[in-house]
Parts: C-alpha cells; structure tokens; sequence
C-alpha cells in the first residue's frame, strides 16, 4: 500500500474518480468555475484602464459604419484596414442604438471570455465520457492563462474569435463523441466556423482541421456526408461575405496583411521568438509534450478525434503565426484564439484512462500556480500591458485635436487608432495599416524589423499634403521615428513648407505637430 492511501482526502478522490459525476464532482466543477471568474475579473480590473490602440481602429470602421458611411476608415475610401469584420459589424449595431463603442467592447470582451470559461466547465456534459476532472483542470488553467484572460478588457475581437472556435470544436465533439448522425448538426458546426472566420481570419484553419476529422470519422462510421455538411454550412455564410468584401475592398486578403507580411528568413526567426515566448510564458512549454499523451487515441474512442482535432488546430496555428513573424503586442495575442484549445487537450492527455489522477491533479495545480505567478512577472503579460498608455494620450491628442483644428484638416499619425478615433478627422494612417498604397509598398527587410512597424512612404504622404503631421507615436515626437518620419524629415518640401509647434494638453504633457505654413 502507498504511504498516502490512507489519508481521507486521497480516499474521496479514489471514490469519485469511479464515477463519471457525483454530486461532489458537479459542485467542484463549480467551484473551479468561480475561482477561475475571479481570478479574470480581479487581473482585468488591475490592468486597466488599458485599451490596445488598434481597437480604436475598430471602432472608427464601426462609427463610420454606424452613420452610413460605410465601413470604412475615412469616408470613400475603401480600404480594409481592419481584421474583424463581425467584431465591427456587431460593435456598429450597438453604436446604433447610442451605446459607447470603448465601454461597449470591455463588456463584450468580459462577457466572452466568461462564457468561453464556462464552456470549458461544460466539457464533461458536451463530449461524452469525459472525466469531470478534464473541467475542472481546464477551468483553472484557462482562467489562470494571461495569454488568454489578458484580453477581456482590451477592446479587441480577440475573446469573441476565441470563444467562436472553441464553441465550434464543442459542437463538433458533442456530435462525433456520440455517434450522432446529425446533418443538420454538423451544418451547425460550419456556420459557426463560418462567424470565427469573419471576426479573424486566421480562424479558418480549424475548418480543414474539423472537416478532416469528421472525415476520418466518416471513413470509419460510413456517414460520409457529415464533413460534406459542415462544408455546406461554411459556405452558406462564407461565401457571400467574401464576395461582398472582395467587391467592396478589392484584395483577396485584408490590408493588414501585406503591411506586416513578407517572406523573408528573419520573418520565421522573429515568429520562432514569438512562439518560444507564448509557450514559456504560459506554462505550457511542456504541452506539446502533455499532448504527445494522445497519439494514439484509441483509448478515447470517438473522443480521440475532438482531441486531435485540438491539437492539430493548436499545431497548425502555431505554424501559421511563425510564419507570419508573430506580432508587436503583448501577452501573446495571435495565440490567444486557439488557447482553449490547447488548455483543453492538454487537460485530457493527463487524464486518460490507467492514468494517476492525483499526480494529474498536482500537475494541475502546479501549472495554476505558475499561471498565477506568470501574471505578475511575465513582462508580456504585465510589465508591457500597463506599460502601453498609446491609446489614454492617443485620446488626449485626439480630442485637443477635434476642439482647435478645422474639422476639415488632414492629419498624418502613425497612432491610427486613438488619435484618429477621438479627433474625427480624415486620417493618413502612416504605417499603412488603413493605407492601400503604403500597404502595398516592396519593403526588402520585412520581416526584420518590428511587426506592423516596417513600412511607411514620406513622398506619398507629403503629395497629399496633410494640414498637420505626428512624427512618432501618441503625442507626436519632434524627431522623426518610423519609416515615414525618416522619410519626410528628408525631403526639401518638409522644410520648407511645415513648422514644428508645441502645445501644452489638459494633462501637461506636450502635444509635438508639425503645421503646413498657410
């Protein structure tokens, strides 16, 4: 006998773990399910008031939108400068019915990633045979995860694009894991793929991963149509929409895109980074080992194809952002859609059938307190995020903007969200991310530098001679700093046509703009 059979607690372990749900295991679901809520609300309300600065962005697009203007970034152009198409459209509607769009996307943000939670305490009741231990783990290391909770407040589409495809999985897994021949079902399952594609489209790459497996599934069950209906029911939604947005914009793939995009070896080093630092910082640096657990799955049953389902969306991901050089943000936020996933397979390789649930539940706990750790003292995950006042002087700048500019004037910034947002003016968006023709511009380097940073054109913002230009970044520099501002500084029609002004804001910091002489 092992020296802690004894002990009562490990006997109450060892009798539950005979069922699949007790009346005790429900009630520690619950209870994990609170404790990982407060865990979110509390690192949330410590972090604010931060708001990323290219939720602004999103949120002119939806404003613009809101009052017939359409979804644009200045009126009459159309340029998609923006990655979250449901986000804007459902923010827009809101709007409409005078609701404020900043305040607006922290609830919605919350609310998402509380219901994404509460789906991961549901697991055991959406994918049969699942052991109540698999909620309860992924409960807790989901709400503990910076990399995922980060984002509840940031005004992004992050945690709705999160929850999309996790609920997308879930409904997969409710199906196949029973068995069920349901067409309608798995039509189901596409429309929902279809709604995480239009709010990013990175999102796509779980649906060849779950039409993959259903067909899988169907080669061994004879139920060929399901991956036919899941197909069907992506298409319904998907294909309109990409032949509205093509007809509207003009590009295959939205502007961001090719601002950030390129092919060179230091774009892959610099995603390398990214990744290395997403798996260390969120005490998964050892998961893609934990999941090793699940090759082969015969033990799980049907079961085994949601979880490889997971794994391979967590993989192919991971393969995606690499080779796009990963982002500028923090806390790890290309990854942050397929976290859910990669907690909830992770979960299930430690507890599989033979395997020893109290060294599982160690493990658990182990990782929790890490997490917890991770949040305080994780430069990603803390340090960078209350660091990032962009979008609070972007306001500021904005504003002072709106009340002693001409409302006709045309600003140049490099802070295209904030600035642009609360100073309603026409806006040349300096890094191109809400510019087609800087967007497009041949940049040899891409890639080396700092992402969604590399690109500008000085020539072609002065030919559009803008009333007033911000070197730098919220509240304008004096000397030149991105590609653009180095650009300009050198051009004979810079001197000689634009001054250098200061002017003191509310809060005594300088405004720093450069004015076209009259």
């Amino acid at each position: 006998m092992n020296s802690y059979e004894g002990l009562p607690f490990i006997k109450i372990i060892e009798k539950m773990k005979n069922f699949e749900i007790s009346r005790y295991a429900e009630l520690i679901v619950l209870l994990s399910l609170g404790i990982s809520l407060i865990i979110v609300a509390l690192y949330n309300y410590y972090l604010q008031p931060w708001t990323l600065d290219d939720a602004y962005i999103a949120f002119r697009y939806a404003e613009n939108f809101s009052e017939g203007k359409g979804i644009v970034y200045n009126e009459g152009e159309y340029v998609e400068g923006y990655t979250c198409f449901l986000w804007v459209v459902l923010l827009a509607g809101l709007h409409k019915i005078g609701l404020d769009l900043p305040i607006t996307s922290k609830i919605l943000g919350v609310l998402f990633t509380f219901i994404t939670i509460f789906l991961m305490s549901r697991v055991h009741k959406i994918i049969k045979c699942t052991h109540w231990m698999v909620s309860v783990a992924g409960v807790l290391v989901l709400g503990s995860m910076g990399a995922f909770t980060s984002w509840a407040m940031s005004g992004m589409e992050t945690s709705m694009t999160a929850f999309l495809i996790f609920l997308s999985v879930l409904l997969f897994g409710a199906f196949i894991s029973r068995n069920t021949v349901s067409l309608s079902g798995y039509f189901i399952v596409g429309i929902v793929i279809a709604l995480a594609v239009m709010s990013r489209p990175d999102a796509g790459i779980i649906l060849p991963v779950l039409v993959f497996c259903s067909l899988l599934h169907a080669l061994k069950e004879r139920q060929y149509l399901n991956p036919v209906f899941i197909i069907l029911g992506f298409s319904l939604i998907f294909i309109p929409y990409f032949i509205w947005r093509y007809n509207y914009y003009g590009w295959l793939l939205p502007n961001t895109f090719y601002v950030k995009v390129g092919s060179s070896k230091e774009q892959i080093k610099r995603g390398l980074t990214y990744a290395f630092y997403f798996l260390k910082g969120t005490s998964l640096i050892w998961a893609p080992f934990i999941m090793l657990q699940i090759f082969p799955l015969k033990t799980l049953g049907n079961r085994g194809y949601v979880v490889f389902s997971m794994s391979l969306a967590v993989l192919l991901n991971m393969l995606y952002v690499i080779s796009v050089g990963g982002d500028c943000m923090p806390a790890h936020r290309f990854y942050t859609p397929i976290t859910p996933l990669l907690v909830a397979a992770s979960v299930y390789s430690l507890f599989l059938p033979g395997v020893s649930y109290l060294r599982s539940l160690l493990l658990v706990l182990i990782i929790v307190c890490f997490n917890l750790w991770q949040l305080k003292n994780d430069p990603y995950l803390y340090e960078r995020i209350v660091a990032d006042v962009v979008a609070e002087r972007g306001k500021e700048s904005g504003l002072w903007l709106r009340e002693n500019v001409p409302p006709n004037s045309l600003l140049a910034t490099n802070t295209a969200g904030s600035v642009a947002y609360y100073s309603r003016l026409k806006t040349i968006d300096m890094l191109g991310l809400n510019d087609e023709h800087i967007a497009h511009r041949e940049v040899k380097t891409l890639g080396k530098g700092f992402a969604g940073h590399e690109k500008g054109d000085g020539k072609y913002v002065l030919s559009r001679k803008p009333d007033y230009i911000m070197f730098g970044s919220a509240t304008g520099n004096k000397e030149p700093r991105f590609v653009s501002d180095r650009e300009m500084a050198g051009e004979a029609e810079f001197r000689e046509n634009y001054v250098y002004k200061q002017y003191i804001l509310p809060s005594g910091r300088a405004l720093h703009i450069y004015e076209r002489k009259k």
